[in-house]
């Protein structure tokens, strides 16, 4: 292998962040108000109001300090409130227009008003304290709320807890061009780690399988947990982003324990048991003990913290602890250096860890001498340098003794045998690459364990190959149901299922942007049509589906629900107080017309609202059900669905939707599947009883 040109590309790659991350936020975008220079801040107690703010105006400080941190060296490290104040007028260029406040990073949690009114918040404050990590901050202020001549007033209250810190990009603009850097600044500081994660998924799941296979060879195993604990670590700069962060109820000091701490612990020490197994350093007894010993220190304090600010107390010692583990490891490095046989290996090491190197010298030069944060952190693009670097040379390695193995087949049998077998390993390579795509299409679409406040669930979810292309989701917070999804991909296989794990987080996008601005489910499946045209491209599937938004229970224990239907089969809801079993159908008035996803049709995606009251049933399906067919070509059809249901209504619905998927096997005959199935069944019960508020740690765990 040529070294020199190894590190070439090596160095390249490092330094390539940098090229591609000078993103400038100034006036790019038009008319801004700079409010940077223009804040105040005063120190406050929990049950500060906005009016207690008001009456103490005369008592705020200018806030001069602009650098990172500068929140914590006004309040400490502990946690404490204050109020950031900032006064501004509409330039004329931005008058009747709606605009909005863009705010690079605030941490930890905050909520603002604009001249009194509530205008939103990021993150949560105690007793259920959640940081807002890297994401910008955006609110929308319509102009109804500005006084277009005169004075305007932000108030913004804090909970300062940590290194907290008000960034220096802090300025008013146009909606439209407010969002686009809002979203440019998300991109640099978080969403951009995401783009890791799917590389660092196969790339577990290859070398996990290539441990199994060659276990002679000692670098898959730490090299596929190398990969691992970094898709787990590189969660905290995205999490915000994904569904499990803000909705799911993961207490956030777990959560920074394990995916940031722990994490962290477990890649620096797989980094070192994978530098020593280069090196083909024998086992050593007591080195072993010494590491486990070393990770035991680390790892048990972390997760026995009893609050952050312990967790924040021991975290240098803890990192202190992580570094006297690396330490084996470059001992051994610098060993081999003078060692003529390992020399290779140490040479080979430094080439590959270059680039993270590089990127950490860089980060420390930016953000310490430049004291700039606009930027990505350079050294987790390092990291993902040097593990490819390091996958293409495990990658070659297996690919020269697959050549030489091949070589010496062909030496022994005759070349038909030869291309059998490599057909044989093709399609078996593809049965495992099948069946990976599959697990991780399913953890896309978990069930729920529990159950919500008021509701009885049953899902089934049956694909008619490995992967399917029915997509099903539901949102929550905490025990309450919000919102339930089922769409049907058009097509099968492999395509079909990829755009349902495209689809996934623009439908979650779109429902939860239409919940925050009281948009219906009408309007969320319009912005679902738009983005999904936008994202797809020219590939041919299509949607059809459902999307429901489930209101807050009435003092009677009744729900209104909230329907649009995207061509969806029509769902049928049981009545329990007059026994009728009908289909959810738009009123003749009402058009409802075309799918989601083809680009240039016309399309209408009316709303239904309905009410619910106990013991009514909901049921959802594809149309594997309804067109489920025998071996007389018979269509199962809704009638059949209708009968099972007026037959089951009285039974809790894992047993309805049993008995009813029991009754279609059984029409069918034995005749084989040729579309995919998703049924779900929800029942009303009565959201006040005790038994319904179950929320078991065990399901986010599972969801996560």
């Amino acid at each position: 292998m040529d070294f020199r040109r190894l590190f070439f590309i090596a160095f390249f790659l490092a330094i390539l962040p940098l090229l591609f991350s000078c993103t400038s936020y100034g006036n790019v975008y038009g008319s801004q108000i700079d409010l940077k220079n223009d804040f105040w801040y005063l120190e406050c107690d929990a049950d500060s109001s906005v009016l207690d703010a008001e009456i103490a105006s005369a008592d705020f400080k200018h806030l001069t300090d602009l650098k990172p941190c500068n929140l914590m060296r006004i309040v400490g490290k502990k946690g404490a409130y204050l109020w950031l104040k900032c006064d501004f007028e509409i330039p004329e260029e931005l008058r009747d227009c709606d605009v909005a406040l863009v705010i690079g990073y605030l941490r930890f949690a905050s909520k603002v008003w604009i001249n009194g009114a509530y205008a939103g918040s990021y993150g949560e404050f105690p007793p259920y304290e959640r940081s807002a990590l890297f994401v910008s901050h955006f609110y929308p202020f319509s102009r109804a709320l500005l006084n277009q001549s005169g004075k305007n007033t932000i108030l913004i209250k804090v909970w300062a807890h940590g290194k907290s810190s008000l960034s220096d990009q802090v300025f008013i603009a146009k909606w439209d061009e407010a969002f686009k850097i809002s979203e440019s600044i998300t991109f640099n500081h978080a969403k951009v780690y995401m783009l890791f994660v799917g590389g660092m998924l196969v790339s577990f799941c290859l070398y996990f399988l290539l441990y199994f296979s060659h276990r002679e060879d000692k670098n898959y195993l730490p090299f596929a947990l190398i990969s691992l604990f970094t898709m787990i670590f590189l969660s905290t700069f995205y999490a915000p982003e994904v569904p499990w962060y803000n909705s799911w109820g993961v207490p956030y000091l777990l959560f920074i324990k394990i995916a940031l701490c722990c994490s962290f612990y477990g890649m620096m020490w797989f980094i070192t048991s994978f530098i020593l197994d280069c090196l083909a350093v024998k086992p050593n007894k007591q080195r072993n003990i010494a590491r486990y010993a070393l990770l035991s220190s680390s790892v048990l304090p972390t997760i026995f913290a009893p609050s952050y600010n312990a967790l924040m107390a021991i975290c240098p010692l803890m990192l202190i602890i992580t570094i006297a583990d690396l330490g084996f490891a470059l001992w051994e490095f610098f060993r081999a250096l003078f060692d003529k046989i390992r020399r290779k290996s140490a040479i080979f090491l430094i080439t590959g860890f270059a680039p993270v190197l590089v990127s950490i010298v860089l980060d420390l030069f930016v953000r310490n001498v430049l004291k700039n944060t606009d930027y990505p952190y350079f050294a987790l693009f390092g990291l993902q340098v040097s593990l490819t670097v390091f996958i293409f040379v495990l990658t070659t390695k297996y690919s020269r003794l697959s050549r030489q193995n091949a070589h010496l087949t062909a030496e022994l049998e005759k070349e038909v045998e030869v291309k059998t077998q490599s057909l044989e390993n093709e399609i078996a390579r593809g049965k495992i690459d099948l069946e990976m795509a599959s697990i991780v299409q399913q953890k896309f679409f978990p069930y729920p364990k529990s159950k919500f406040k008021g509701w009885d669930i049953a899902i089934c979810y049956r694909p008619c190959a490995k992967v399917s292309g029915d997509l099903y989701d539901y949102y929550s917070y905490g025990e309450n149901l919000n919102g339930l999804a089922l769409f049907d991909v058009s097509g099968h296989g492999i395509a079909a299922s990829l755009i349902t794990m495209l689809s996934k987080n623009i439908i979650f996008r779109a429902f939860t942007r239409s919940a925050y601005s009281s948009d219906s489910v009408s309007t969320a499946l319009f912005r679902i049509n738009r983005e999904i045209i936008e994202a797809k491209g020219d590939i041919e599937n299509y949607l059809t589906g459902l999307l429901f938004h489930f209101n807050n229970f009435a003092t009677s224990g009744d729900c209104i629900v909230e329907m649009a239907n995207a061509g969806h089969p029509n769902p049928i809801l049981f009545c329990d107080a007059t026994g009728e079993i009908k289909e959810l159908v738009h009123d003749e008035e009402q058009l409802q017309y075309g799918a989601i996803g083809i680009k240039g049709i016309d399309v209408s995606f009316p709303q239904i609202n309905f009410m619910m009251s106990e013991d009514d049933i909901l049921v959802c399906f594809t149309d594997g059900l309804t067109e489920a067919m025998n071996s007389n070509r018979e269509l199962y059809g809704k009638e059949r669905v209708k009968k099972i249901i007026a037959e089951y209504h009285d039974k809790p619905s894992a047993e309805l939707l049993d008995a009813l998927v029991k009754n279609m096997d059984e029409f069918v005959a034995g005749t084989p599947q040729d579309d995919d199935l998703t049924v779900i069944i929800l029942k009303r019960e009565n959201p006040n009883d005790d038994e319904q508020k179950k929320f078991l740690l065990d399901d986010l765990y599972a969801r996560a």
